[in-house]
């Protein structure tokens, strides 16, 4: 790309993130674009050491707990995005900052004010985003996984992890901004919504989502709130698989065994894979009573995962038998022998089951959904999911907005 092309590249992704962005080759900027723009730049802080990175990519994390990304691009170029917002209000920090910067004391409030507008990104959306960019350009992929986190102390290692945990697990704080704390609360009832209704192959797409950024070894204080973070996540799971139909009494046991396992974990880079085992367990659990299957049902999984794969299409009975090599009639008869409902019924369920989460979670319309999920018509659509929930899809996005 030339010159031009990349500074019109920059000003689109300033205006998508909202967030500052600079273009160099070599050493030298020449573009700059902010919605915000500030002066003196902030970045001037780090400047020298994100320009002399010898990674392709990576992420800065500051005192304050805001982040820098970079992508280096062919022919010497190379884009930084940021600050995004403050997460750390540490008044010292911010007055050091200020201080560094030599912002005069008559334009601390104006600046301040400033730095509290830049956007609120995850480092986890970070990453994803320079690796996008770093792909595309160069024309050679960048995985995520090698979006190199760089870190100012041994605190930054923890809030990172801290951070990431939060993001991933969608656990927020009342100190984080408001737009931060809706977006996080949203996920984590989308998380919730999927292990209440046994969608164990969704959450894990959830998971997907979300990098396992590069960030160093991590404090040892950090082991004790992600603990507490565990313990969160196996009580509020065990609640979402109880309203799905899990026993109680089993859902319960279930959580005072994982919560004992979390305890007895010295490694805090352990305990993410263990939430995770402990979410989709649950998730998968609440799966095998809803539909009444047994585990080892290589048909009801096979089935399952058919329907997953094509849940935007016209699903056929006859097409799922001819994948499997079995006549219609004998897929029917197993699956409703096994599960005690039919197959075309298991099929409308998990449509109405997405029509829910589309309706709870996005602004799409009726008319579209019904479109989306394959139905012949609207109204089809409307009657079936009235069939399975007892209410019409209006009154169903009513009462999930109240």
């Amino acid at each position: 790309m030339n010159l031009n092309e990349l500074e019109y590249l920059s000003k689109a992704l300033a205006k998508f993130t909202s967030a500052s962005v600079r273009l160099y080759l070599k050493e030298k900027q020449v573009y700059y674009y902010s919605i915000y723009p500030m002066n003196p730049d902030p970045f001037l802080l780090y400047e020298k050491d994100m320009l002399q990175s010898e990674h392709t990519a990576g992420i800065l994390t500051t005192d304050l707990f805001q982040f820098y990304s970079y992508v280096s691009l062919d022919d010497d170029y190379r884009i930084v995005i940021g600050p995004t917002s403050i997460l750390t209000k540490d008044k010292n920090k911010l007055d050091n900052l200020l201080f560094l910067l030599d912002v005069k004391e008559k334009y601390h409030e104006e600046y301040i004010g400033k730095l509290k507008c830049a956007p609120s990104i995850s480092a986890e959306r970070m990453g994803w985003l320079i690796s996008f960019i770093a792909s595309t350009i160069n024309n050679s992929p960048l995985f995520v996984e090698d979006v190199f986190v760089e870190t100012k102390t041994e605190n930054h290692q923890e809030d990172i992890m801290n951070n990431s945990m939060k993001n991933t697990l969608i656990f927020s704080d009342e100190e984080e901004s408001d737009t931060f704390v809706i977006d996080n609360y949203q996920n984590e009832k989308m998380l919730l919504f999927y292990i209440k209704n046994g969608q164990p192959e969704a959450l894990k797409e959830l998971f997907s989502a979300f990098p396992k950024l590069k960030a160093g070894t991590m404090a040892n204080d950090t082991l004790r709130q992600l603990k507490n973070m565990g313990i969160c996540s196996a009580a509020m799971a065990s609640r979402a698989a109880i309203e799905g139909g899990l026993n109680v009494q089993t859902a319960f046991h279930l959580s005072d065994l994982y919560i004992q396992k979390l305890e007895m974990v010295h490694n805090p880079a352990s305990i993410y894979p263990l939430i995770m085992q402990i979410l989709l367990d649950f998730a998968e659990r609440t799966k095998q009573v809803k539909y009444n299957y047994d585990s080892s049902s290589k048909l009801f999984l096979q089935c399952a995962n058919y329907v997953s794969t094509n849940l935007f299409n016209n699903i056929k009975i006859e097409e799922i038998a001819a994948e499997f090599g079995i006549s219609r009639s004998r897929l029917s008869n197993l699956f409703h022998k096994q599960t005690g409902i039919t197959l075309t019924q298991y099929i409308l369920q998990e449509k109405v089951l997405e029509a829910q989460r589309l309706l709870q979670f996005t602004d799409k319309s009726i008319a579209e959904i019904a479109f989306h999920l394959a139905f012949s018509s609207q109204s089809h659509f409307q009657t079936v999911f009235k069939k399975y929930t007892g209410i019409t899809p209006n009154r169903f996005r009513d009462a999930k907005s109240d």
